[in-house]
């Protein structure tokens, strides 16, 4: 097949994407150039970039007096450029990704880079370049209906024998390795000889790793045997929990626990599931004994927690587990001691004298509703999500690293996996904890108090003021009226333990009220009564999938990070367990769901406040002139 059979025109076939090279090569001008010598320094992927950059000096040097020589040199320093990633569905991407563009790609090249490439793959004197122009050609072939089956069956074999060199890059030849298998068993499935070799070649690549305490080069040939052969399951895992008992002769070891692992998983995979728990308890062994070694608290009782976890899985001695739950309880009091505060200053002034000249109304009512919507508002999701994906950018680190969250008993309350901006879970988390650090401490701890610091130079309210108040609001929750007012003036007299009480639980029936003015059922089957049915939670009512029918996406942000989310104060949930004290009653998150009910309930009036500041301007106006 030629470029011109391939070509056709715009109507009819798909036209040839632009590559490197702009017009054919053929095998006599390959061979008369003499691109081998320009790639005699290189012998695996250690040494790429240095051949990129020299291939790259050595085609602008030329491509004047010889174009098409320089864009052959080109298309080499693409194709050595690009990284492999084994195990993915695209296992050739671009190297370097920069705000400015990305370095080559498979996508990059063109129907006569594939022929080229294909060409300069026969014709490679070593392994592993022969590997890589032939797997990137192999990646091109598809676009243009080209048969993969050659490309395929030459990459598999270089990719093996490269794997099977003796030197010290052990990651690269295990890379290959794998990369070896993936194309082995598409286009050299019936090749017995090919695959007795890539095998051996597999269990003396672990056994190196092994030797010499690589995991990056043992764990994922072991994983490739539980996927791939699991006839050498059982003396793979002999080998990894010899290892691990050999690590552990010099002391406790992290690399241990993970030997350990993979021969459980191992021994699963040769179906030998007394191994399998001997292997498991093995792993938690050796968790406890790191657990033990001096170190922070925070690190040990984490090991120790999970030593447990894994006993109790796996059929551990209920005696000795209760021991050591004692012995992490003892850890984890600890913790707390070790940890720092971390603190600045920051001038407020000027939010102060904004929020005092928000609240100016002569009335208690008009006041409130000044409090509730002249100087802030929730959250915006959207602003906070963007926020949160900025920061991840700026700050890269704070988004690589698992993040955990203890609570006053150094027990983990919360735990993040690194930044991924797809995982809408993980978002969530984020946005969450982002609210709970960065937005409710200014309100509760500035704003709020610098309101009610006016309110209560100028009123006294009663009990029956504000029951008043929410009688007249047509959203309050009808029979919660008294607990909320009770919850609503402790807040006005700075009484934030009895805010507290009677705030936390009237969250949910409001927002149930709600479900149910929209018209949408809030009963779900029992699970303990067979054909009995009971309220959803506010866990549940938040998850509902109606939910943004009823609430705003910013409401129900701010009310997981009040209430439900365990990466934010979490008060609901909390409070219900009976695991906030009374001396953490009175609370940033308290404080700022004070003056959310505050907002809900008076919600129906929000359009006076308009009009109260309108009037306000006009007097202002009127006394200037």
């Amino acid at each position: 097949m030629t470029g011109s059979d391939v070509q056709g025109d715009a109507s009819g076939e798909e036209l040839i994407r632009q590559g490197i090279l702009d017009a054919p090569v053929s095998r006599e001008d390959l061979e008369a150039f003499g691109w081998q010598q320009e790639l005699a320094s290189l012998s695996g992927p250690v040494s790429r970039w240095t051949s990129v950059a020299e291939l790259r000096k050595r085609g602008d040097e030329i491509k004047e007096e010889r174009p098409q020589d320089a864009a052959i040199l080109r298309l080499l320093s693409a194709a050595i450029s690009m990284h492999m990633v084994v195990g993915t569905p695209q296992p050739y991407v671009a190297a370097l990704q920069m705000s400015n563009g990305r370095s080559a790609a498979p996508d990059d090249l063109g129907i006569h880079d594939l022929d080229a490439l294909e060409m300069m793959a026969e014709r490679a004197p070593d392994a592993w370049v022969r590997a890589r122009l032939s797997d990137v050609a192999l990646q091109v072939a598809p676009v243009y209906e080209r048969p993969g089956w050659q490309l395929g069956a030459m990459a598999a074999r270089a990719h093996l024998e490269y794997s099977m060199r003796s030197d010290d890059h052990a990651v690269s030849r295990r890379e290959s390795l794998q990369r070896a298998m993936e194309l082995g068993w598409r286009y050299l499935r019936r090749d017995t000889e090919f695959s007795e070799a890539l095998w051996v070649t597999a269990k003396s690549l672990m056994h190196q790793g092994l030797e010499k305490s690589w995991p990056g080069v043992s764990i994922p040939i072991a994983e490739e045997i539980r996927k791939r052969n699991r006839s050498m399951a059982a003396e793979a895992a002999e080998a990894f929990e010899q290892q691990g008992e050999t690590l552990l002769a010099s002391g406790p070891s992290p690399d241990a626990v993970d030997l350990f692992r993979e021969a459980a998983a191992l021994w699963l995979a040769a179906k030998d599931p007394s191994r399998e728990q001997i292997a498991h308890h093995k792993s938690a062994d050796a968790l406890i004994g790191l657990a033990r070694t001096p170190g922070q608290a925070m690190l040990q009782a984490d090991r120790m927690a999970e030593g447990i976890a894994v006993l109790r899985r796996h059929k551990g001695d209920r005696t000795r587990i209760k021991e050591l739950q004692a012995e992490l309880a003892d850890i984890r009091s600890r913790i707390l001691g070790e940890m720092s505060t971390f603190s600045h200053q920051i001038d407020v002034s000027s939010v102060v004298k904004h929020v005092r000249e928000r609240v100016t109304a002569p009335s208690l009512a008009d006041a409130l509703l000044q409090v509730a919507f002249a100087f802030s508002n929730w959250v915006n999701a959207e602003q906070v999500r963007t926020e949160v994906t900025d920061n991840a950018r700026r700050f890269i680190f704070t988004g690589m690293f698992r993040q955990v969250t203890y609570d006053a008993n150094g027990v983990p309350v919360d735990s993040t996996a690194p930044f991924d901006a797809s995982d809408e879970a993980e978002m969530e988390r984020r946005m969450v904890n982002h609210v709970s650090q960065h937005d409710h401490p200014i309100l509760a701890q500035v704003a709020i108090p610098a309101a009610l610091d006016v309110l209560q130079g100028k009123f006294e309210p009663t009990l029956a003021d504000i029951v008043g108040i929410l009688h007249s609001s047509p959203v309050t929750p009808r029979g919660h009226e008294w607990s909320l007012a009770r919850g609503i003036l402790a807040g006005l007299e700075l009484d934030w333990e009895e805010a507290a009480v009677f705030l936390i639980p009237q969250a949910e029936p409001f927002v149930r009220a709600a479900f149910k003015r929209a018209g949408i059922h809030t009963l779900s089957n029992s699970n303990a009564t067979d054909g009995a049915e009971e309220e959803k939670s506010l866990n549940e009512l938040l998850a509902h999938p109606d939910v943004g029918s009823v609430l705003s996406p910013d409401l129900i942000l701010e009310l997981k990070a009040l209430l439900t989310h365990k990466a934010g104060h979490n008060l609901r949930n909390r409070y219900g367990h009976g695991l906030i004290s009374d001396d953490q009653l009175a609370s940033v998150g308290t404080v700022a769901l004070w003056w959310t009910m505050l907002r809900l309930v008076l919600w129906p009036f929000r359009e006076r406040v308009v009009e109260m500041w309108e009037q306000a301007k006009s007097l202002k106006s009127e006394g200037d002139a």
